[in-house]
């Protein structure tokens, strides 16, 4: 496991960075090559990055768990919200990990980049660096998640929660997450699904 992998085409929408600084702590930054990037863009990154790492770990009990961990934190703000109605912005990195940053040279960076291929469909490609996959990467997953728990708006953090629902519904219960494939297919299951569920084709096109 490790390396590279490359699905490119189309325009460059943002790019992210994880740089573990030790194995519990790490710095999140997204940059925006677009001025009009839609926070259901970075939310519709950060599944199809989910999909990309559970891929790489395969049918492991890593990736299980991993899946199980996100679904759980979903599970949580979908079903426990605050008395006016919003996500509760849930901690979900363990108690010894910190999202932070330092003046350290990290010890690993994580990178990936987010491509617009048209109006719908969307690729990324991720990098990472060799050995100890099996902590680093769903650690990687659990950084990003949080950084966007924390930085998203409060109608953001609302839309994630239903989107994430339908993609991790379709890993549970319809498709298979080893598949190539099965990170475009959960995305345009979920798409289809908010959709469904709202009179307006962009529900919330709000800017990160």
């Amino acid at each position: 496991m490790g390396g590279t992998f490359k699905q490119i085409s189309g325009g460059t929408m943002c790019r992210l960075e994880i740089n573990f600084f030790d194995r519990d702590r790490a710095w999140v930054g997204i940059i925006a090559y677009l001025f009009d990037i839609r926070e259901l863009d970075v939310i519709r990154f950060f599944a199809l990055y989910l999909a990309k790492i559970l891929f790489t770990l395969g049918n492991s009990n890593t990736a299980s768990a991993l899946l199980l961990n996100v679904y759980d934190h979903f599970m949580a703000m979908a079903s426990y919200p605050l008395p006016d109605g919003s996500v509760a912005r849930i901690q979900v990195l363990q108690k010894e990990q910190k999202l932070e940053d330092s003046n350290e040279p990290p010890q690993r960076i994580y990178r990936s980049q987010f491509y617009g291929t048209n109006d719908l469909d969307r690729e990324i490609d991720i990098s990472m660096p060799l050995g100890e996959e099996s902590y680093y990467a769903p650690a990687a997953v659990m950084f990003f998640l949080q950084y966007l728990i924390l930085n998203l708006s409060d109608k953001g953090l609302q839309m994630m929660v239903s989107y994430m629902k339908h993609v991790l519904d379709y890993y549970l219960h319809i498709g298979d997450y080893a598949k190539l494939r099965a990170g475009w297919e959960a995305d345009q299951y979920a798409l289809n699904m908010l959709l469904a569920a709202s009179s307006d084709s962009d529900p919330n096109p709000g800017l990160m």
